[in-house]
């Protein structure tokens, strides 16, 4: 559902949306290569073509129907089809007005780019421990690339050396989910100086979000 109004009246509401699977996280930005210890700085991070594939378009309604639950109140709805178990639904909004003008939210400025929600069926027992005690703690969702998450963590591939710049850059993308929260396409690193690769501990990460969410 999204409030949308316009004072030269509203002539539709666009709703995209982009299933990502689980496992099949697709990163907005593509990292820089990690190469001989070091990351060439002067480079921007690519776009992810991949990203812009895939969205599907439906019309959000005000009439009562397909979701909405008051016509004519300003409110337009739609209803999404169901999606299984650690799917990442990701969304954005396009209105348009009865003289053509039109906006997409969230706003090109936004880093977030989309707005998501995430489909997920409660906590299983896992390595001996029971569902009640995990969720005992606080429970956040880390959702990325395998492949970024093994290039970060770097215990079989390429480390940054010490003392270089690249070790504070945020490289990777990904989502991140606490309390029913999706915050997508933030960025992520290690942490950490002489200690950061030690042996095969518990890595210490870092993460960036997008400004206007803590």
């Amino acid at each position: 559902t999204a409030k949308v109004s316009d004072p030269e009246g509203v002539e539709s509401v666009k709703l995209e949306y982009q299933p990502v699977d689980p496992g099949s996280y697709i990163p907005s930005k593509l990292p820089l290569p990690v190469s001989g210890g070091n990351i060439n700085l002067s480079l921007e991070r690519p776009d992810n073509d991949e990203y812009e594939q895939g969205w599907v378009s439906l019309g959000m309604s005000d009439n009562g129907l397909n979701g909405d639950s008051v016509p004519g109140d300003g409110i337009y709805s739609v209803s999404l089809p169901p999606h299984g178990h650690r799917f990442l639904v990701r969304y954005r909004i396009t209105v348009s007005d009865s003289e053509g003008v039109s906006a997409r939210v969230p706003y090109a400025d936004d880093p977030s780019l989309n707005f998501a929600y995430f489909v997920y069926d409660g906590i299983p027992d896992y390595n001996g421990h029971s569902s009640a005690t995990l969720e005992s703690l606080p429970v956040y969702h880390l959702i990325t690339r395998a492949g970024d998450y093994t290039e970060c963590l770097a215990y079989s591939s390429s480390q940054i050396s010490q003392g270089n710049d690249a070790r504070f850059f945020y490289n990777w993308n990904a989502a991140i989910v606490y309390d029913g929260v999706v915050y997508d396409n933030i960025r992520y690193r290690l942490r950490g100086a002489n200690g950061r690769y030690h042996k095969a501990g518990k890595r210490s990460m870092r993460l960036r979000f997008n400004d206007g969410h803590y």
